[in-house]
């Protein structure tokens, strides 16, 4: 019986191919979890950033703070309550402030989502973030006014 020989050029070729469309597949890791277990409480410095160590989180709230006070009020020493969701998203609220703000991250920056008023034209004097799995608690003054997830107030028992 003979043998064919098989050209070494038809041979690399595919395997060339093979190996260059699996280096362009789309890779997914998930599920993913990005929840923070606890909020945090960062101060407000001169130039209007926060920055936390542990989650290697720096922002400037400057914009932020400028749109709850409209005259553009006071920024050193102020404190910013943050906590992050199982999606990725941010929640972000402060003494003083009438809104709770969603954040969306992007390339670079965070883009607000949806801003949500917990008491009707008040503001807030005691606000905190509790994560309970799948959505996140908001507390005024130590209770609990609601559960929030990304798309805002949660109703009913989901």
């Amino acid at each position: 019986m003979k043998q064919k020989k098989i050209s070494l050029g038809r041979l690399v070729m595919p395997i060339l191919s093979i190996l260059i469309l699996a280096g362009c597949a789309s890779v997914k890791l998930e599920p993913a979890d990005f929840q923070w277990p606890l909020e945090v409480v960062l101060d407000v410095d001169k130039a209007g950033k926060v920055t936390d160590n542990r989650y290697s989180l720096e922002l400037n709230v400057k914009q932020l703070i400028e749109n709850e006070e409209k005259d553009g009020g006071k920024l050193e020493g102020g404190k910013i309550r943050i906590i992050r969701d199982k999606m990725g998203y941010y929640y972000v609220t402060a003494k003083g402030f009438k809104n709770i703000y969603i954040f969306e991250q992007e390339e670079g920056m965070l883009s607000s989502k949806k801003i949500i008023e917990p008491v009707k034209d008040k503001t807030l004097q005691n606000p905190a973030f509790n994560q309970r799995g799948e959505y996140i608690e908001f507390l005024e003054g130590g209770k609990v006014l609601f559960k929030l997830n990304h798309k805002g107030i949660i109703k009913g028992d989901k």
